[in-house]
């Protein structure tokens, strides 16, 4: 029995006529019929009793009783196709601040275009949500700026990335470098997840620019970076979320002329996790890695 056997037996079943099923099942009648008698000959029962000159048929005794027996087989067969998709197209999860997301976009992409039986989730978060997400198996891997290390959680440094100060100014003549000193802190807007937890970069904050002044601003992308600035805002940030937002004609970014802490950033997997991890194994495959 194939599945459009017991297709053409229900259609005919439920509508008592060649002439409608055919209609239904976008076949000649000839087709219906053959099915029809094919499963016949199968099954070797009659189901149906044709009579000439009668436009509906009738189902026999056993053409009844096969009624329930045929629609149990397309819900085993359904289930059955369902299982084969799942197999075919599975899931992996990634999840990580914006910044090191933008940064990962072309290994991200290289998944999607390799991998076509593969269905990728990309999640934006902050630093310390990442190992939470983890030990609640929400996501496969996640990226964090964030060292932690436990028996449950391994980690691996695998980039870092400089920062900028990016400023809201009309002024034209500024070069591409600026002093921390030429900074107001009333003016500042802190970017969630890099300045207030990464703590490197918050105890140089302190040192420049003291809490008690700092503007309660918190972003957390690009648009909102930008969406938040006046004129003479600004904000320390990673390299890969400046050269997002370079784009904007009226913010400009510049190389901070005294010394500041490079940004260090992880891969974050669950120990447990690390032999069938396929989220790890295609990131492993694509960034040359061995986590």
């Amino acid at each position: 029995m194939d599945f459009k056997q017991i297709e053409t037996f229900l259609t005919i079943a439920k509508y008592k006529s060649f002439t409608k099923s055919s209609e239904v099942l976008y076949v000649s009648q000839s087709t219906v019929s053959n099915r029809l008698r094919s499963l016949e000959e199968e099954l070797d029962l009659v189901l149906v009793t044709r009579k000439k000159g009668m436009s509906t048929v009738t189902l026999t005794e056993k053409g009844e009783e096969f009624i329930d027996i045929a629609k149990q087989w397309v819900e085993v067969y359904e289930r059955t196709r369902r299982l084969s998709q799942e197999q075919k197209f599975q899931s992996v999860s990634f999840a990580g601040p914006e910044s090191i997301n933008r940064l990962l976009g072309k290994l991200y992409k290289e998944i999607v275009e390799n991998e076509p039986a593969i269905s990728l989730y990309v999640r934006t978060c902050h630093s310390n949500e990442v190992v939470p997400m983890l030990l609640d198996k929400n996501i496969e891997v996640g990226f964090t700026y964030l060292y932690f290390e436990s028996k449950e959680i391994h980690m691996l440094k695998i980039g870092e990335q400089g920062m900028n100060v990016a400023m809201k100014t009309s002024d034209s003549d500024r070069g591409g470098s600026i002093s921390v000193k030429e900074l107001d802190p009333e003016k500042e807007i802190q970017v969630r997840g890099v300045v207030n937890n990464v703590p490197e970069m918050a105890k140089w904050h302190d040192l420049n620019f003291p809490r008690a002044n700092s503007a309660d601003i918190n972003v957390d992308s690009p648009v909102m970076i930008v969406n938040s600035m006046k004129e003479g805002s600004w904000c320390v940030l990673p390299e890969s979320l400046a050269n997002e937002i370079r784009r904007d004609g009226q913010v400009k970014v510049y190389q901070i002329q005294e010394k500041v802490p490079v940004l260090p950033y992880y891969i974050a997997v669950r120990r447990k996790s690390m032999e069938y991890n396929y989220a790890l194994k295609l990131f492993e495959k694509y960034s040359g890695f061995s986590v």
